[in-house]
């Protein structure tokens, strides 16, 4: 699968220099900003971690990252309880109404054991520190799933140095190969079930790279 013009790249000098903290998405939670906010669909999940409806219909289900809020509206309908969690209290009220619970990430720990877990287009802006909080803090049901969105060069590249510079080298992307990410989740409380192959993603015109579904369980 090949996903075209996914994201579009228009970050100003100030966004490029700040911290990504609660404050910096808030701030862009509150005007909507699609150059940093995702809209992605209920489908999109399903296709990219090859999930069915049956998969969430009546289940406990946490999202972790609300984007826009596009696919949050349609699990809360097909969920038996839906839970989210983000870095952003804006982001949060704009779900609320149709979720069982939200959390910030710091809490995510507080949150009750879930069936499914789905993480998309997070990992990308945090360090491998958060990264392995919030996995550690993800609780699962004895057989649950958590499924985790990485992005990464290219298998046989790497980030070109134009991308390294606007994206990486400011702190505000983390690319991953599979090995690294074989190599972080080794130092969480989490298995890897299984990494799906890669899709290769387009980001409008800048580079091209790898989006790596990972699905893992408790140890």
């Amino acid at each position: 699968m090949t996903i075209g013009s996914c994201m579009k790249v228009c970050y100003n000098s100030v966004d490029m220099i700040e911290s990504m903290d609660q404050d910096f998405w808030d701030r862009h939670h509150a005007r909507h900003d699609s150059t940093w906010l995702t809209g992605s669909s209920l489908d999109r999940y399903l296709d990219f971690f090859r999930l069915s409806v049956d998969h969430l219909r009546d289940q406990r289900v946490l999202e972790i990252g609300v984007g826009l809020g596009q696919a949050t509206k349609q699990l809360g309908m097909l969920c038996g309880e839906l839970h989210c969690a983000d870095i952003s209290a804006v982001a949060l009220d704009r779900v609320r109404e149709h979720v069982t619970q939200v959390y910030v990430t710091q809490d995510l720990e507080t949150e009750p054991p879930v069936d499914v877990a789905l993480c998309f287009l997070v990992t990308v802006h945090c360090p491998d520190a958060e990264v392995i909080r919030m996995i550690d803090h993800t609780q699962l049901v004895p057989s649950g799933r958590l499924y985790v969105q990485f992005s990464g060069p290219m298998a046989d590249g790497d980030i070109p140095e134009r991308a390294h510079e606007h994206f990486v080298a400011n702190g505000t992307h983390w690319f991953r190969t599979r090995g690294e990410i074989e190599q972080l989740i080794e130092q969480t409380n989490k298995r890897i079930v299984q990494i799906l192959a890669p899709q290769r993603v387009y980001h409008d015109g800048w580079f091209v790279h790898d989006w790596h579904p990972v699905i893992l369980q408790n140890r």
